[in-house]
Order: C-alpha cells, then sequence, then structure tokens
C-alpha cells in the first residue's frame, strides 16, 4: 500500500473503478486496461500498484474481509447482552448491510475459482468461522432453561421470529396483565 497521500488516493480510484468493471463484466472479462481508463489512471501505474487482475481481486477481497471482521468483532464484544432473537436480527444486519456495501462486487469475486484466488477461498472460510465463533459465544442453552422456569417456548421457536421473515405472528395471551 503506498504510503503518500496521492499514491493512497490512486489505488482508491483503482479499486473503486476495478469494482464497477467487475460488477458490470465478471472477473474474466474485466481487463486491466478497462480499469485503468476507468480510473483515469496511466497502464504502469496501475500495474506498479496491482502487477495482475488476480492482485488487484484479492486487495478487495481483502478490503472486505476487514470490514466483515471488524464487524463480528464489535458484535463479539456485546455478544452476551444480546437475547437470540436480536443475535439473529444484528446477524441478518449484518449480511444486508455487506450485501448492499459489496455485494454485487463481492458475488462477482466470489465466483473466482479458487485455483485463481486462494483469497476467495480465505474470506469465505473466515465468515464461516466468525459466524460459528459468534454464536459459540452467545450460546443459547442459558435462555432455554429461563424460557423453561417461566413456562415459555424455546426461543429458537420465539414468537418474534416471524419479524425475520417479513411476517408478524400474533401474540399469544399469557394470562397475566
Amino acid at each position: 500500500m503506498p504510503q503518500r497521500r496521492n499514491g493512497k488516493l490512486r489505488v482508491a480510484a483503482i479499486l473503486k473503478a476495478g469494482e464497477a468493471v467487475i460488477v458490470e463484466k465478471g472477473y474474466e472479462a474485466a481487463t486491466m486496461a478497462e480499469i485503468a481508463a476507468r480510473s483515469n489512471t496511466k497502464i504502469g501505474s496501475l500495474y506498479r500498484f496491482f502487477p495482475n487482475k488476480e492482485v488487484l481481486a484479492n486487495a478487495l477481497i481483502a478490503h472486505y474481509h476487514e470490514g466483515v471482521h471488524n464487524a463480528f468483532d464489535e458484535l463479539d464484544s456485546r455478544i452476551q447482552s444480546l437475547s437470540i432473537s436480536s443475535l439473529a436480527d444484528v446477524l441478518l444486519d449484518l449480511m444486508v448491510d455487506l450485501h448492499q456495501g459489496a455485494g454485487p462486487t463481492l458475488k462477482r469475486l466470489l465466483e473466482i475459482p479458487e485455483v485463481l484466488s486462494v483469497k476467495r477461498g480465505e474470506f469465505s472460510k473466515s465468515i464461516h468461522k466468525h459466524i460459528a465463533r459468534t454464536l459459540t459465544l452467545r450460546s443459547p442453552e442459558p435462555d432455554r432453561q429461563q424460557g423453561a422456569r417461566h413456562g415459555r417456548r424455546d426461543p429458537r421457536q420465539h414468537e418474534d421470529d416471524g419479524r425475520l421473515l417479513g411476517r408478524r405472528r400474533p401474540r399469544r395471551s399469557s394470562g397475566r396483565h
């Protein structure tokens, strides 16, 4: 990564152009010449920062990976204060945010055969590990025990879970007012 401000701005422009070209044409059809033209960068300058298209794709994947990693770290720091339903909402929001921010580009990059991009495989495995770690940190055991003591259903079948699918379930009267 360049140290000078102009170099950082140039790399940001190249990455933005790379995203656009990859979304429009796909990884295989994207060319370094088109990325250079779209970013108003001379081809020699582009190759100085990114010697080939794989290096550029790996830089994009690493950028998305860093964002996901930071989001999961923030989530994990407050995991114990979240109910199962809240955790599901937060995980869904995280995935929606990732899709809105990087979705089309990331989808195209994850279509790259793993033999062409080691970063692609590392990204997918890392996401799986983050989700597994987060779910392990927030084990549902205490909620199930607490719910059983109060005569409630298992929280994995919680009434509010219908909201995640965009439908609302009617609340049952508990008989207590």
